[in-house]
């Protein structure tokens, strides 16, 4: 990850935008560039908005949030942070912001934002404030944390990683070294390991739950199935032929049951159609009366028009005399009508020309009338703008006075204050000098601060340096006292061991451990070899009844099939015989098969009246072809079974002979492992005595190991008695070193606070001379405005007061200038003004004369209309004159109109008259014929006339009810002759089968028991069926749960190998590992670089703890001491190592390629400050940045680069240097 640039604004003491371009050539020629400036100027911010714009945070300020936001600069009411940065992953932009309400600076804190981009295209890769620190972490592999301790080490933690426990340390490593992975890696096994061992107890749980029945006990099942299966057969017919005979015991007397209710149905029938006979006689009467119907209708539709039309032909005659009276009178009428229109056209003529004449003289009043409101209208503009400009006039001449007056006030201000007339030029002057003396003031104070501060560290290093002396010696006398425990355990284990080395005892131990192994397996392969020799004779009995099974099993397959092959036979021949009877059957056996509520074949009704209640039963063929066809059937099944049974013995046969193939392989390998061993054990015995022997062999190894593990115990006892105390006076010998050291340290401490304390005596003395020579130059600047006295403590009060009086001397003078530029405005207006009004004058009389003149012109015109015509309105009169013509025009229309209709309706009556004379006499000789064929027809029909027929006809109604019940009389009749014949027949074609003689109640009882014999057989039945399925099921669950155990077994010891290996619960075992040889890696790095700055020390990782450090230091014979020890300048120059090595640990998740280290150096002697600047420039060769902040002088001599921090007034700085520049 490399630094590209940083932009801020407001953050700290550097106030306004500012930008850095650490791509500048003077960073990438030299590699290294110092920050500088003094104490307080704002070096650190720039480091700090680094971390705020890639992390939110810095290491100075935890949070910035929307209550606190310590950072932003004050009186500034927004603040921000960018950092551009490049990693393997590209070149990005991350922006931080926060701002006040509206942006002001007494504003409410907003809600921060924060943002990370694709710095080439500008895309926002992630906004939201929770989620942008981890998308920032995942492009350059580093959180807040990791980057401020191994790119940005801030003030007090420049050594954080050196002095981190190894707990903190791990984290650190795993994200930029890519470590992680096999933390993960161990507990994904671990975790593996645990599910396959889980996994094979939940499969060994269900092998014991799974039971299955013996050989036996599965075969009597089997035969006692067949058995009950042949007698639920037979009983099923049994009771199948006693439930057809009670069905014909039914049937018969339901027969007889339904012939005795047909005879009463038709007795009932008879005496119902003798009471309707006279009701029958009077609907015959109707029906002939219904016949003449039609001959009737047609004499009463002449007789009706006939009569209809003699009337209309009367009332013609009556009407013609009147009509042709009217028609007289309207042609008069018309006459007159003529004569009003000529007359009003007359009228309309002699009008117009005058009309004309007076629409010449309305045009021009109109004319004149226009001219002459628009002249009154321009008058009335003329003396408003004259009024407006009166009113004008006057408020100049108020404005002015006022404006003159105000002048004069602030002329008497100027005058009464003239002092202050310097302020505005000589104030700059006086508030540096004020900001000078409280420059000094807090300087003055900070240095008494620091003077006591001084003090008490000098009496605090006295202190500590008497108590490290105590314990420096307290040390001294604890580590002769290990040095002699040391020594006496030394001479205890070289006793126990008799002059041997432990590891010759140790090496006699595995020796007899090995041979111990040896004879336990030898041993437990004789056993085996025993146990399976029983196994295999069992074997070749079982397969020598499996294969008596087989052959049994062949022979009833060879018997069923031919059964199934005959009884095929037979259902072809069966079949055969009932198409053929199909054919044949007759109708009457057709009906005897009718079923109710099903289709019959021949009409499709599903209504039989003729056969209701019947139920079809099959025929004797039939009946042998479902026997022959279930005979068949069972013949199959059991077919099936044995052949299912025969392939399954036959694949037992074949497991058989592979099982004793592969024992009686197996035990001519044990045999000859057994004979391996023993010669190898030197045991000579036949293969009786093998077990003795070797039990008696491993009793006496094992307590030969007894006796030696004895020995090497109480020796490894000792020793680690022996380490312990040399440990603990390895630690104490350390720890006097460490006391020593301290004891020096606290000397040379003790010496520095003397010296620092003197040095703060001499600045506070010259500080309080600076502040007076700075006061006295102060009060001498402000004499001249009445300040005759500083005062001692609130000098921004004063500064205030001169500040407002500048300002109101300021404004007074912008005020006098304001007046007499309106004073001058106003009389320049004023003159304008009067000017225009007479002007305005002079035009408003003239336009008043015009005026005049129009109004005589237009009062001569009204004269001469008046004497032509009046006061009349021209186009009225024109209208009353149109309206008339038109009028006179419509009556004479109407008139002529009216003639015509009455002459039209007058030659219609003529036309009418004859017409109706002609049809009637037609008529009357077409009636007589008409009503002469009636009259016979109707005494043909017996009938006396044409009253008697009508009397004898009925309603519609009556003539249907009458019917409804002559039809349903006839239907029913017929019905139940029909039913009767058929039932008669069909009882006695049942009482002709003869079933049975047994009484119904017998039949009942036994078919009552016949039922619940077969019940019971078929519950039997399937009981044993469930049972034996059961099983089957069992045996192939059983079979398939031994192969998951087996394969579930190999992955569970596939999994141990591999959890011995890498596998924990913590993912510690695998991830240590990696850890420590990477961090064997880094510090084979960081060495290369402590080498080029010191050859005291080298860096070494700590045997008991693989994450923790330690130094041989080289001045002390390469004696091996804690970095925790170090002094501050050693740490500092191990720490830079430990930095310099991190950053060439680059993984592919993170490479370091800009290091920032803020303070330090001012614990390094000028060689080791040379040797470390030259160490830093150096790794310009592997392209990395660095920067360096630092008060000491003589880094920033050597340093060429550098971006200086300059301080200015208002505790505000500046920034100078290579690739900054303020926005």
């Amino acid at each position: 990850m490399r630094i590209l640039g940083v932009r801020f604004k407001n953050l700290n003491s550097l106030m306004g935008e500012w930008h850095v371009d650490f791509t500048h050539p003077a960073y990438s020629s030299d590699g290294i560039f110092a920050i500088t400036g003094p104490t307080g100027a704002g070096k650190t911010t720039i480091l700090d908005a680094i971390c705020l714009g890639l992390y939110g945070r810095t290491p100075r300020l935890d949070k910035v949030t929307k209550s606190s936001n310590e950072i932003m600069s004050r009186q500034t009411g927004e603040c921000f942070a960018e950092v551009t940065f490049e990693t393997q992953k590209g070149r990005y932009r991350c922006h931080w912001s926060q701002h006040r309400a509206h942006r002001r600076p007494e504003g409410e804190l907003q809600q921060a934002r924060h943002e990370i981009a694709d710095a080439d295209s500008g895309t926002v890769l992630e906004s939201r404030l929770a989620e942008v620190a981890a998308a920032v972490e995942a492009a350059t592999g580093m959180d807040f944390e990791r980057f401020t301790r191994s790119m940005l080490l801030a003030q007090g933690g420049f050594a954080a990683f050196l002095q981190a426990p190894p707990d903190e340390r791990a984290p650190i490593l795993e994200q930029i070294t890519g470590t992680k992975i096999y933390s993960s890696i161990s507990m994904k096994v671990h975790e593996r390991r645990t599910l396959e061992r889980d996994r094979l107890q939940l499969l060994q749980a269900e092998l014991k739950g799974i039971q299955v029945l013996g050989r036996d006990e599965e075969t009597g099942l089997q035969t006692d199935l067949k058995e009950k299966q042949s007698r639920e057969t037979e009983l099923a017919i049994h009771v199948e032929d006693l439930r057809k005979a009670a069905l014909w015991l039914d049937r018969v007397a339901a027969l007889e049951m339904e012939t005795t209710e047909l005879d009463k149905k038709l007795q009932e029938n008879e005496k119902r159609r003798r009471a309707f006979a006279p009701e029958a006689k009077k609907l015959e009467l109707d029906r002939k009366a219904l016949s003449l119907e039609g001959d009737y209708r047609g004499v009463a539709a002449l007789r009706a028009q006939q009569t209809g039309e003699t009337k209309e032909l009367d009332g013609a005659v009556a009407v013609l005399p009147g009509r042709q009276k009217t028609s007289v009178e309207t042609l008069k009428l018309k006459q007159v009508a003529e004569t009003r229109l000529n007359e009003a056209r007359a009228r309309q003529h002699a009008e117009g020309e005058v009309i004309k004449k007076v629409r010449d003289l309305d045009t021009r009043l109109g004319i004149q009338k226009k001219q002459g409101e628009e002249k009154d209208n321009a008058i009335a503009d003329v003396e408003r703008q004259t009024k407006a400009y009166r009113s004008r006039i006057a408020d100049l001449e108020r404005d002015l006075k006022q404006a003159l007056a105000d002048r004069e006030a602030v002329h008497d201000y100027l005058a009464k204050h003239a002092s202050d007339a310097a302020l505005p030029t000589t104030f700059a002057v006086i508030a540096r000098g004020f900001a000078a003396i409280r420059d000094l003031e807090g300087r003055q104070v900070k240095a008494h601060e620091g003077l006591a501060e001084a003090a008490r560290k000098k009496e605090s290093a006295a202190e500590a340096r008497k108590k490290i002396e105590a314990d420096h010696e307290k040390i001294r006398r604890e580590s002769d006292a290990g040095q002699s425990a040391l020594k006496g355990l030394a001479e205890e284990i070289k006793t126990i061991l008799k002059d041997r080395d432990i590891g010759e005892w140790r090496r006699q131990i595995d020796a007899l451990k090995d041979r111990e192994r040896l004879l336990i397996k030898t041993g437990e392969t004789i056993a085996w070899m025993d146990k399976n020799s029983g196994t295999l004779d069992d074997l070749k009995r079982g397969l020598e009844t499996l294969k008596a099974a087989h052959a049994k099993l062949l022979e009833e397959i060879t018997s069923a099939t031919d059964q199934k092959a005959l009884l095929e036979k037979e259902c072809g021949h069966l079949e055969s015989e009932v198409s053929l009877l199909t054919r044949i059957r007759s109708l009457e056996e057709e009906r005897q098969r009718l079923e109710d509520g099903k289709p019959c074949p021949l009409c499709g009704a599903t209504d039989h009246p003729y056969a209701e209640g019947n139920v079809p039963e099959l025929s004797k063929a039939e009946t042998t072809l479902k026997n022959a066809k279930a005979e068949l059937n069972n013949i199959a099944e059991t077919l099936g079974k044995l052949k299912n049974e025969e392939a399954k013995t036959s694949a037992e046969i074949r497991h058989a002979e592979k099982e004793m193939k592969a024992k009686k392989t197996d035990l001519d390998a044990g045999e000859k492992e057994c004979a391996d061993a023993l010669l190898r054990l030197n045991i000579d015995a036949i293969p009786e005595e093998r077990v003795g022997k070797v039990s008696e062999e491993i009793a006496s190894v094992q307590a030969k190991i007894a006796e030696i593990s004895g020995i090497v115990t109480a020796a490894e006892e000792r020793t680690k008695a022996e380490k312990a105390a040399q440990t603990v006076l390895d630690r104490l010998r350390v720890q006097f070193d460490g006391s020593g050291k301290a004891l020096q340290d606290a000397g040379h401490k003790l010496e520095t606070a003397g010296l620092e304390y003197q040095r703060l005596i001499k600045e506070c003395e010259t500080l309080e001379g600076e502040t007076q020579k700075a006061r006295a130059a102060a009060l001498k600047d402000v004499e001249l405005f009445g300040v005759g006295q500083l005062p001692s403590i609130d000098l921004d009060a004063l500064l205030n007061d001169l500040t407002e009086r500048k300002n109101i001397w300021q404004a007074k003078q912008d005020k006098k200038a304001a007046h007499e530029k309106k004073s001058d405005d106003l009389k320049a207006e004023m003159d304008k003004t009067v000017t225009l009004l007479e002007s305005l004058e002079k035009d408003l009389a003239a336009r008043r004369r015009d005026r005049d003149n129009l109004m005589a012109q237009c009062e001569s015109l009204m004269v001469s209309r008046r004497q032509l015509f009046g006061e009349k309105d021209a186009d009225r009169e024109e209208k009353r004159l149109a309206n008339a013509v038109n009028q006179a025009e419509k009556a004479l229309e109407k008139a002529r109109e009216e003639y015509g209709n009455i002459e039209k309706e007058i030659g219609a009556l003529k036309e009418k008259i004859v017409s109706l004379k002609e049809k009637t006499g037609k008529r009357e000789i077409q009636l007589r014929q008409e009503e002469q064929k009636l009259t016979e027809r109707i005494r043909k029909a017996g009938f006396a006339d044409e009253a008697d027929c009508l009397a004898s006809s009925l309603s519609e109604e009556e003539r249907d009810v009458l019917a409804d019940k002559e039809n349903s009389l006839i239907k029913e009749m017929t019905e139940l002759g029909a039913r009767r014949k058929d039932r008669s027949e069909a009882l006695e074609a049942e009482r002709r089968r003869k079933l049975t003689d047994l009484p119904r109640e017998t039949l009942r009882e036994r078919i009552n028991a016949g039922d619940a014999d077969l019940k019971q057989m078929r519950l039997d039945i399937g009981g044993i069926t469930k049972s034996l399925t059961e099983n089957q099921k069992m045996k192939e669950k059983l079979q398939e749960r031994l192969k998951h155990s087996d394969a579930q077994k190999k992955e569970c010891e596939r999994w141990d190998l591999l959890h011995e290996l890498i596998g924990s619960a913590d993912g510690k075992k695998f991830r240590n590992f990696a850890q420590g040889l990477t961090f064997e890696m880094m510090t084979m790095h960081a060495n290369r670089q402590l080498e080029k700055m010191t050859d005291r020390y080298l860096l070494i990782r700590d045997s008991s703890e693989p994450l923790e450090l330690n130094v041989i230091d080289n001045y002390q014979a390469g004696e091996i001491r804690s970095t925790k020890n170090l002094s501050g300048g050693e740490s500092f120059i191990v720490s830079l190592a430990l930095a310099l090595g991190l950053s060439h640990m680059a993984s592919r998740n993170v490479r370091i390629d800009s290091l920032f280290l803020d303070e330090g150096f001012g614990t390094l002697d000028e060689d080791a400050l040379e040797t470390a600047l030259e160490t830093l420039a150096g790794l310009q060769q592997d392209g990395k940045l660095i920067g360096v902040i630092s008060h000491v002088a003589a880094l920033k001599e050597r340093i060429g680069t550098q971006i200086q921090v300059i301080p200015e007034t208002g505790g505000h700085s500046s920034i100078t240097g290579p690739g900054c520049r303020r926005m």
